[in-house]
């Protein structure tokens, strides 16, 4: 099974930053270091079901990897993983019978935790693959390696057992960390390989989880598929909205009443759907240009007057506002300094 196709507009759970967090924490790195000049507020931090985007995530993520220097963090993030790093999946994974079931159910409620990567399942029989598919440019090496090593970590975890892995699959060429990362997961590492994997035998995945309530289980599990059809209900309706904003915006529409007719909607139609989600045209238009903006300003092919009027902006001056508002910084300075 697979979850949905990544891109920058796809979410993932507050609970990855909240996991974040407490890492740089105990290395004495505080909230308002890593937020700042960051385009999001602390104050998400408040309500743990809270999404951000990937844009927003791989920011996040960045910006942990300057405050640490640490070339390595997934793989160090992955060693330090705690079952709250996970969210609802990781009280469920908690009281699965074993290892299979918690495996079992990570592709069907990765979408929970986040979009950044699709998470796939191959069981070859004596050998059960366990992948980790983005289709992001540029690819997001650490986070594969930290995906892949908290799944180990968590093993260890619920099972009190020292769960290794027959074999790591990294995407890329070979680096300085394979060393490490064969002797943490006591797998052999290979690179250049198609998508991050890891490679479990059966005898590995039958190992029984430690603790596991079976009515518990139960509910956790009716929990996890009404959250998940909340989510796919909500991100479906956004991203029909932001597919309409991007094809408005490429026409120079911008406005509530010609996005509400695009969509086939009454403009207080649409209003009343977005505030029922705990949003608002203007949010939504916000962070759309947002990260369209963070997408363009990479392009050094496009000058800084084509991306303010392919966002929409009337004037270039009301461009260079917003995007101050968003990073922090000027459009022009933030091109150079990347």
């Amino acid at each position: 099974m697979a979850s949905a196709q990544p891109s920058l507009m796809n979410t993932v759970s507050i609970s990855q930053v909240v996991g974040l967090l407490e890492y740089l924490q105990e290395r004495n790195i505080s909230a308002d270091s890593l937020f700042a000049n960051l385009p999001l507020s602390k104050q998400i931090l408040e309500d743990r079901q809270n999404r951000i985007t990937v844009a927003e995530w791989l920011g996040t993520f960045n910006r942990a990897q300057e405050l640490t220097n640490d070339p390595h963090l997934g793989l160090n993030l992955g060693k330090a993983v705690k079952p709250g790093s996970f969210g609802l999946l990781g009280y469920l994974a908690m009281n699965c019978p074993d290892l299979r079931a918690v495996l079992e159910r990570i592709p069907k409620y990765t979408r929970l935790v986040g979009e950044t990567g699709r998470v796939e399942m191959v069981d070859h029989g004596e050998v059960v693959e366990m992948r980790w598919v983005a289709d992001l440019e540029p690819y997001p090496s650490q986070l594969a390696v930290w995906n892949l090593t908290a799944w180990i970590s968590f093993g260890r975890w619920i099972t009190s057992q020292h769960i290794t892995a027959d074999e790591l699959w990294l995407v890329g060429d070979p680096d300085d960390m394979a060393d490490e990362l064969a002797e943490f997961t006591g797998a052999t590492v290979h690179y250049n390989k198609p998508f991050a994997a890891l490679l479990l035998s059966d005898e590995t995945i039958t190992c029984p989880v430690l603790q596991a309530d079976k009515e518990l289980h139960r509910m956790l599990d009716d929990q996890a598929q009404r959250h998940l059809r909340d989510v796919n209900g909500s991100l479906e309706f956004t991203r029909f909205v932001e597919n309409a904003l991007l094809e408005s915006l490429k026409k120079g529409e911008v406005g509530l009443p010609l996005l509400a007719s695009r969509l086939g909607m009454s403009p207080r139609s649409l209003q009343r759907r977005l505030r029922d989600l705990g949003s608002s045209y203007q949010e939504v238009l916000d962070e759309t240009r947002r990260n369209l903006a963070m997408e363009y300003i990479r392009d050094a092919r496009l000058s800084l007057l084509e991306i303010s009027q392919q966002l929409g902006f009337a004037e270039q001056s009301s461009f260079n506002r917003a995007f101050r508002r968003w990073t922090g910084d000027t459009p022009s300075n933030y091109r150079w300094r990347r």
